[in-house]
């Protein structure tokens, strides 16, 4: 590989909210990032149901002019096989955000001191040497200490890596408005929603309507539409769909060039499908240890992996409550107690 050109100290891979958290402290670090993405909007579309725990202002407030609204709980409805119902209710204060207004946030103060951002521009080829990393776009080929994999479940940073694929569970979303204001978030399990959940999270007027689960369609998310019809006018305002990783942390999830942030390391929680935080968190993560690499005060990139420790065993955990959960799905007699068992009252 030639290496005759400017050698770049990082490029990421995707500029949601992972990827944006890795520049936001890379440039607290001292180092300007270049970024690529392959959409054309900063955060558009919208593709999880934008909640995030009340606490998650302990680790940034960069979030709170993205506030849509503050809930007080989560309400989970079950629906046996022959018509048992369940009903449970948890406080859990926090926050449904307007996702779209904080990554434009996120943006546009990286960009105000010194990353480079380039919309459009999906990445066709990546080869890994062992000290530099070749990226080719439509637009450009340049070369990098670094690359981060920002890029979603579907990674392409990770398939040019020779990285197995991830097991991803599809998701749709409707945005619809509310027939009156909501103080806490909804979610339904039934039978038919195969090893997922619908869910209703409100923002204000407008509501977060989702199915995540296998085997998903438009005409489930009918279904879960006029279960909820008390609260919402089946009006769609926006539609979008998403691919959630729910079976636990990448086992590789850096190397000597090449680093996993968010959706892309694994990163969602396998039962609930959450994932904001710990796509931001692991950002902050990544951008310390790759600061601290190329200031030579580690040798590798493997601190990273120590870092996120604790984080896998969580992940791991809720992943085996995964498994259980699916291997019990058919049982029509203990679905309730099933879903009572591994959903987050268990926990």
């Amino acid at each position: 590989m030639k290496n005759n050109k400017k050698i770049y100290d990082v490029v990421i891979i995707g500029a949601s909210v992972a990827g944006l958290s890795t520049a936001t402290k890379l440039i607290q670090r001292g180092i300007k990032p270049i970024i690529f993405e392959r959409k054309s909007t900063i955060g558009f579309p919208v593709q999880c149901a934008e909640y995030i725990p009340a606490a998650f202002s302990l680790t940034t407030k960069s979030f709170i002019p993205a506030i849509a609204q503050n809930v007080d709980g989560l309400e989970t409805h079950i629906i046996g096989y022959n018509g048992e119902f369940h009903q449970d209710y948890i406080q859990q204060k926090g926050h449904i955000l307007y996702r779209n207004i904080w990554e434009q946030i996120l943006a546009t103060d990286i960009l105000k001191k010194g990353a480079k951002l380039f919309l459009s521009e999906p990445i066709i080829n990546i080869k890994y040497d062992n000290d530099i990393v070749y990226i080719e776009t439509y637009k450009r080929n340049i070369f990098a200490k670094i690359i981060v994999g920002a890029d979603g479940p579907q990674s392409l940073v990770s398939m040019f890596a020779g990285l197995q694929s991830q097991k991803i569970m599809p998701a749709i979303q409707w945005c619809v408005p509310l027939k009156k204001r909501l103080d806490r978030n909804y979610i339904l399990f039934h039978p038919e929603i195969i090893g997922g959940y619908g869910w209703l999270f409100p923002k204000g007027d407008i509501a977060n309507l989702g199915i995540g689960a296998w085997g998903v369609s438009n005409s489930k998310l009918s279904i879960i539409a006029k279960y909820f019809s008390e609260f919402i006018y089946e009006k769609k305002i926006s539609i979008s769909g998403g691919l959630i990783p729910v079976y636990g942390m990448r086992e590789l999830i850096c190397r000597n060039n090449f680093i996993f942030v968010g959706d892309s390391a694994g990163l969602t929680d396998p039962i609930t499908g959450a994932g904001i935080a710990n796509a931001y968190e692991s950002g902050q993560l990544a951008g310390d240890t790759i600061a601290d690499y190329l200031n030579d005060k580690i040798n590798n990139l493997d601190v990273y992996t120590v870092k996120m420790k604790f984080l896998r065993l969580c992940l791991e955990r809720s992943k085996n409550k995964r498994l259980d959960m699916e291997s019990k799905w058919n049982n029509e007699k203990g679905f309730i107690e099933n879903i009572e068992g591994n959903w987050i009252h268990s926990r």
